[in-house]
Parts: C-alpha cells; structure tokens; sequence
C-alpha cells in the first residue's frame, strides 16, 4: 500500500539521520532539539499506521462485501514485508489488521488463509511488549467468539498460545514502573478474557470442564473493567444456569465464587443487568449456610457491603427482568 511504504520510508530516512547525526563529528552531530524533533515525527507516523489499521478494520466490519481486494494486498504484499524484522510498531499494525479480519471477516471469507491467520496472531502471544501479547489474546478471543466450527481445529494453537501468555513471567523492572504493570496486566487479563470467551462461544472445545476450573482460579479480573464486566457478566449467566458447575458438586470451589463475588459485585466491575443477575444468584446462594459462613470469614467489610446491596436488589420485578433477558 502507498500510503504505508510512504510512511515506513519516512521513518527509516528519520532513523538514518539520527543515527548519523549521532555518530558524526561533534560540529555535525544533532542537537537534543533536533533529535526530539525526529523521534516527534517517527511517533506521528507510527499513530498513523495505527490509525489506517483501524480504519480498515472499519471497512473490514462495515463493507464486507468489498474487502477482498484489500484483504489479498495485505495478506500477500503488506504484512509478510512487516513480518520480517521484529520492531513493536509493525507487529502491532500486524495485529490489528488480522484481529479484526477474524472478527469481522471470519473463516468462511477468509478460505484458505484462516488458519495461517490464526497461528500468526498466537505466536505473538509470547513477545516480550505487553502490548504485543494484549493484541494477540484479544484476537485468540475473537476467534473463539467469531471462528464457530473452524476453532476445534485450532484450539490446541490458541489454548497453548493462552497460557503462554497468561503465565508470561513478570520482572522487577516491570513491577517497579506503574505503566509497564498496567500494561503487564492488560495483556494477562485479556488473556483470561479470551479463555472465557473460549468457554461460552466454544463449548465443545476438549477438557472443558477443567478449562472452567482454571478459568474461575484466574478471576476476577481488576484492572481492564471493559473485559471484567464481559466476564462478570458470563459468571452471572453461568451461576444461574448450571451453578454447580461453576461451584463443584462438593461446594469444592464456593470460597473461590464468594471472593470473586465480593469484588464483583459494584458498578465500576458489572453493567447494570448483570448486577441483576447476580443479585439472584446471591440470592439463591444465600439459602447455602456454608456460603454465608464464607462471607463472614473471607470478605473484608467493604466487600460484605457489596454483596449485601446486591443482594437486596433482588425482588420479583428484577427476576423477570432477568429471565426475560436471558430467553
């Protein structure tokens, strides 16, 4: 595409004369002026690519139909060229063009080129840049989500892919500076988002149930609140349709659902309708003395407090609300 390549060449002229202006002789050497001017320009260029992928994207979910020019060029031309050298800004590019064919496109569109698709967004689920592995988990997401029966013959990629980065083993370096942590921690939680979302769009999926188990060990999430409200609210509908597979046939993972719902259970983690549905599964739980005797031991008093409120939601009115929604 011209618009990239014009771009990339722009980036690297900058990035040449840097370096030189640097390595020169002292008289010939950059400024601190001018080299913040230079690395002002590559950033600018960098927010555009960003920008045209998301653009596409948009064309990709509104204009279907017209895409697969484009999608051939990219597939073929643009993204192998960035593929070639390991540098952050192209890997993201990369990730958001191929998110959002899967999301938007899908595997009957894409023929072919699904499953090379699909193995390219996992093996970034290891980069060293959070940001990286954010992108690729959140496209392992979109697959279970969008993939339908085409995930089964990916899921081992994509569940692997998951772990890898779930685990993703974190420094001091990235402990000791507030952003590198926020964003350490956007990458995790997106990925236990997509493996939520594997177990509500792919049931069939092998060793669900213990996929469940871990699934609920990882939660709840407490730093990306756009996943944790998609996730609380999948919690809520599991809790209310088959509550003993979420909490075991023993109540073997009931103190593990009591600290979830202790931190659930507020506006800033649940949309207003899955506060609902959690007020009646409160309710019903509540007729558990081993549940309430948890509450007690476990929860701080804030957290007491919430589920208290919550709880006091639930009436006639809020059941029929529910039940209507969930038909």
């Amino acid at each position: 595409m011209v618009f990239i390549n014009e771009s990339e060449n722009r980036i690297e002229q900058n990035e040449k004369y840097e370096k030189e202006g640097l390595e020169g002789d002292e008289e010939d050497q950059l400024d601190e002026e001018d080299i913040n001017v230079l690395k002002e320009e590559n950033k600018c260029e960098a927010d555009l690519q960003i920008h045209l992928a998301e653009i596409l994207g948009v064309i990709f979910k509104t204009h279907k139909e017209f895409s697969r020019p484009l999608c051939e060029e990219l597939l073929s031309k643009t993204l192998p060229e960035f593929a070639k050298v390991e540098i952050k800004r192209k890997q993201k590019f990369i990730l958001f063009l191929l998110d959002d064919m899967v999301e938007f496109l899908g595997p009957e569109f894409l023929g072919v080129t699904y499953t090379n698709i699909v193995t390219q967004i996992c093996q970034y689920s290891g980069s060293k840049y959070a940001a990286i592995r954010q992108a690729a988990v959140y496209g392992i997401g979109m697959i279970a989500q969008h993939g339908g029966v085409a995930f089964l013959d990916n899921a081992m990629v994509c569940l692997t892919s998951l772990k890898t980065a779930i685990d993703f083993p974190i420094d001091n370096k990235t402990k000791e500076k507030k952003t590198k942590l926020n964003q350490y921690n956007y990458a995790r939680e997106n990925g236990i988002s997509a493996l939520g979302k594997i177990l509500k769009y792919q049931p069939s999926t092998p060793d669900i149930q213990n996929l469940l188990n871990h699934w609920i060990t990882l939660m709840p999430l407490t730093n990306d609140m756009e996943e944790a409200k998609i996730m609380n609210e999948f919690l809520a509908d599991c809790l209310l349709k088959a509550p003993q597979d979420i909490i075991g046939a023993g109540n073997e993972r009931l103190e593990q659902i009591v600290v979830i719902l202790g931190e659930v259970c507020h506006k800033k983690q649940s949309s207003e309708g899955t506060l609902d549905k959690l007020s009646i599964v409160l309710s019903n739980l509540g007729q558990n003395q081993q549940f309430n005797e948890l509450c007690m031991s476990k929860l701080s008093e804030q957290n007491k407090t919430r589920i208290t409120n919550v709880q006091a939601r639930c009436n006639e009115e809020v059941r029929a609300r529910v039940q209507a929604s969930m038909q």
